[in-house]
């Protein structure tokens, strides 16, 4: 429900009545990132008078800032930042005086506003992935949602073009993956592998294409990527596990949604990054695309058959 003003008076100062105790300095930049509407608009202006009775809202998703021709900023706090990666960046660990990271790109955004803070990554995307990822500014808090996950990264789901489609409309993929030397994650031979589960359903299916929707239960590097080879279902572009095919011109995965539980305020914070157009659908090259059905709202947490080719 939207705040009333109760006098004539700066949107600062409404803001700092509205949320007794935060520092306006923090509240200045809830303003200055989009997140407040006063009568329905966005109003970017600390300064900015409004009447009595106004209706001033914050929305958790602020105006998209992009900071990189690969990195936009959806949310920014005293604490963590939520970022929409593009394809072709690593999220950390870059060699130094190579091409940056986005924790590079992020560390530059903040010195030239002044703010020092360290920036570490609480959750990572592959460098040809796309998608959410966020990021906190102490390694503290990083660390506390790398240690319980599925406490503080809720409703975590990818979006997928791969080549051919599933046998099953919608399944789960469960087997023991690990590191080879070639840098691949490949199936163990043995019960030396970390169990990863992965679920999928079926969108979208074209003439040798198809869009799916997949969760995990486990966070495995190249996970999805892993088993989508194992199931002989590669991901479009991802010549690494077996596509042969590159529609997209990259790897066609996209972290589309994440719902983050604030580490420091205990908030529940939902975010959606529509996958790339270049993949949102299936090509349809030598007959007509057909949509198939819809058999529940999301990949299926219960089910226990492993997905068949």
């Amino acid at each position: 429900m939207p705040y009333r003003a109760r006098t004539s008076e700066t949107l600062l100062d409404a803001l700092a009545g509205m949320f007794e105790g935060r520092s306006r300095k923090d509240l200045r930049r809830l303003i200055r990132d989009g997140h407040v509407s006063v009568d329905g608009a966005r109003v970017e202006d600390p300064a900015a008078a409004i009447e009595a009775g106004a209706a001033i809202e914050c929305h958790r998703q602020g105006r998209a800032a992009a900071i990189h021709p690969a990195v936009r900023i959806l949310h920014e706090d005293d604490a963590i930042v939520v970022v929409d990666k593009g394809s072709g960046i690593l999220t950390s660990g870059g060699v130094r005086g190579g091409e940056p990271t986005v924790i590079d790109v992020v560390s530059r955004h903040l010195e030239k506003k002044g703010r020092r803070a360290s920036v570490h990554a609480c959750h990572r995307l592959d460098r040809d992935v796309s998608g959410l990822v966020l990021l906190a500014f102490r390694r503290d808090i990083a660390a506390k949602v790398r240690n319980d996950p599925h406490g503080y990264l809720l409703e975590k789901t990818y979006h997928a073009l791969v080549e051919g489609t599933p046998a099953e409309a919608q399944g789960t993929i469960r087997s023991r993956l690990e590191d080879h030397p070639d840098r691949r994650v490949r199936p163990a031979g043995d019960e030396s592998g970390k169990l990863c589960v992965t679920h999928y359903r079926v969108l979208e299916s074209g003439a040798t294409h198809s869009t799916l929707e997949l969760s995990i239960e486990t966070g495995r590097k190249n996970q999805i990527r892993a088993h989508m080879g194992e199931i002989r279902h590669p991901v479009a572009g991802d010549r690494k596990y077996g596509a042969r095919t590159d529609p997209a011109r990259r790897v066609a995965l996209h972290a589309m949604s994440l719902t983050v539980i604030h580490p420091v305020t205990g908030e529940k914070l939902p975010f959606v990054s529509p996958p790339p157009a270049s993949f949102a659908h299936p090509p349809s090259v030598s007959g007509p695309r057909t949509r198939r059905p819809r058999p529940g709202t999301g990949p299926h947490p219960r089910s226990r058959g492993r997905a068949r080719s």
